[in-house]
This record gives structure tokens, sequence and C-alpha cells, in this order.
């Protein structure tokens, strides 16, 4: 059976279980086939391997590519956000000066 192959953010991997028989995980997917990128819970885990786990329908496995944050701030309110895309910065306040400092995962 073919079994898509979701990278997660290195670090990110939360295992925890409802029962001593049944355990989940909660990782920053990079690129999963349907949610995209982002938080998710996985379904049960039915196999650990060294760089990551497999599901029913799904390996899971750690990205061992360097990923990298956006620090965003806002020079005259000083609102900050951190994200994953360098072009996804949306606050409504635009004064015209903004900084952007590159954060290593």
């Amino acid at each position: 059976m073919y079994k898509p192959v979701v990278k997660f953010l290195k670090g990110t991997c939360e295992e925890y279980s409802y029962d001593d028989d049944t355990m989940y995980a909660r990782v920053y997917a990079l690129n999963h086939y349907r949610l995209g990128r982002g938080w998710i819970r996985t379904s049960q885990i039915e196999n650990m391997t060294l760089d990551g786990f497999e599901t029913r329908n799904t390996i899971y496995v750690e990205s061992e590519e360097e990923e990298f944050a956006y620090l965003y701030t806002d020079v005259q309110s000083g609102h900050q956000e951190v994200l994953l895309d360098p072009d996804a910065y949306t606050h409504s306040v635009n004064t015209g000066y903004m900084t952007k400092q590159k954060l290593y995962l």
C-alpha cells in the first residue's frame, strides 16, 4: 500500500496517548498532502522509526532541511510577528518602515 510521506519541522514532534495502548503525535507539518503547512494531530501511531513514525495512512519524517522563520518588526508601532513564510507579513498598520530578520529554527 502506498503511503504519502509528510515532513515535519525538526524538534516539533510532541507525542501523547489517550491510554497506554494508543499513541498519537502533534507536529508542525511542512507538506501535509491535505492540510498543507501547520500544526496537525496525527492519527494513531503504528510504528516508530529513527527519523519519524508511521500511521495507518501516512509516513511522517523529521525534516533534514534547514528551516527559517522571519521576525517582522514595524519600526513605528513596535508590532512584531514571527512567520515561516517570508512574504506573509499582513499587519494592518502600514507605516512604510518595517524590518525583517531571518531566524534559524
